[in-house]
């Protein structure tokens, strides 16, 4: 089949993630496999979130001091820590009993109260307590959540906390707006969405490729990348990678012209692509592209600012321009078109393999030709851009070589060329 022809679940628009899926999908990454509550008001986002999740077990109790008391019990059973969520208020304030007494014996357990919304907190709302101060004195640590992006880390250290040295309980307080809030896409939901795609891939018994519905992946060529520098600079580190197919050039100060010339006067065989990183204007615009022209430049990303690049519409382009900065997700490529020729699609940008297969079948459509990128990160980043990448015009997924080192399991590059990741670094 072709690449782009994806499954209807993989194509149709994916529900926006809130925080509290956001919430739920970071307990499952972290091994949780069992929760004990009482749902209340301030928590009903994340038992409606809940429904969609059957990996977590929801264990019903009768009071929320019981539900600690569960959680106890559970994390001595397992060495585990115990999960509660609970609801604002007396639902919050019923569980200090519980709270103190596995401060006393040194339990793990992450208590999760819900909240009014942020912009009652202080106005003696309905069912609003200080659930900071009234928990203070029987918790290891606690913290209050007001942004939906600051979910998962916060969470990571909660746990953290609660089994890190001498054990014991500490609390998340979630106000309800940032429960229903949308997570924005950026690295936080990618590292979330490419697990979630391991994670089902183990489970199933299959590679990730498979249930997207894409061929095997195969080697692919990458861009390598030379920073901007100096035009002697940038001449010596291109004499250095001379041998390599494809070299990606950073430009966007003045006297870009003088690099580029420089870097194919050193390396005349490779192909080159540029990125000038928002860093051109009105006034040098044209003559960098000319410039580019001359030195056999085949692609320029991004010469203008995000939000400033109209003129690319009105002037005449002598070689591809593909957006970068101004391609967020799908919804925006479609301004993009009769001002770009190709699109850079980035995971991280993106917010996961899921909405860049998806980013990358809109381009398609607008007949936008696909760059697959990268930012510095190491192979397990890399891995999930690798099945995009069997579709894509260009291939900057460099990363791994720019680092010192890599993780176990990295991928294996044979100079530009870059192999599929193996089963136990991904998918």
């Amino acid at each position: 089949m072709d690449p782009l022809d994806l499954p209807p679940a993989v194509l149709s628009p994916p529900a926006v993630r809130n925080g509290a899926g956001e919430l739920l999908d970071t307990l499952l990454e972290l091994g949780v496999d069992t929760v004990f509550g009482y749902p209340g008001g301030a928590v009903l986002p994340l038992y409606d979130a809940l429904c969609d999740r059957p990996a977590l077990r929801h264990v019903l109790v009768r009071h929320e001091q019981a539900a600690v008391h569960a959680a106890q019990g559970y994390a001595r059973s397992t060495g585990r820590p115990g999960v509660v969520i609970v609801t604002s208020g007396p639902g919050m304030s019923n569980t200090t009993t519980g709270l103190l007494d596995a401060l006393c014996d040194s339990i793990p357990v992450v208590c999760i109260s819900g909240q009014v919304p942020t912009t009652a907190i202080g106005t003696d709302a309905f069912q609003e307590c200080d659930a900071l101060g009234i928990s203070r004195p029987v918790t290891k640590w606690n913290a209050q959540v007001r942004q939906a992006d600051r979910l998962a880390a916060t969470l990571r250290k909660a746990f953290a906390v609660a089994c890190g040295g001498r054990p014991g309980p500490v609390l998340v307080d979630v106000p309800k707006d940032v429960q229903l809030a949308p997570v924005p896409p950026g690295a936080a939901r990618n590292a979330l969405d490419c697990a979630f795609w391991d994670l089902e891939a183990k489970l199933a018994g299959r590679r990730a490729y498979d249930l997207a519905g894409l061929p095997a992946p195969r080697p692919v060529t990458t861009a390598y990348t030379l920073s901007i520098g100096s035009p002697d600079d940038m001449a010596c580190a291109a004499a250095a990678a001379a041998d390599r197919p494809l070299l990606k050039v950073k430009l966007g100060r003045d006297g870009d012209p003088a690099r580029i010339a420089a870097v194919r006067r050193a390396a005349p065989k490779a192909a080159l692509i540029v990125d000038a990183n928002e860093g051109w204007d009105a006034r040098n615009l044209e003559a960098n592209l000319d410039a580019c022209a001359a030195a056999g430049v085949s692609l320029v990303e991004q010469p203008l600012p995000d939000g400033a690049d109209a003129l690319l519409g009105r002037i005449a382009r002598p070689i591809p321009v593909c957006a970068d900065e101004s391609a967020h997700d799908r919804a925006s490529l479609a301004a993009l078109a009769g001002r770009y020729d190709a699109v850079n699609v980035k995971l991280d940008k993106a917010g996961g393999l899921t909405e860049a297969l998806a980013m990358a079948a809109e381009a398609k459509r607008l007949d936008l030709k696909l760059m697959v990128g990268c930012m510095v990160a190491t192979s397990l980043a890399m891995a999930p851009a690798l099945l995009l990448a069997q579709q894509a015009d260009v291939v900057d997924l460099d990363g791994p070589l720019l680092l010192a080192r890599d993780r176990p399991d990295a991928l294996v590059y044979d100079g530009s060329l870059v192999m599929p990741p193996s089963p136990a670094l991904w998918g």
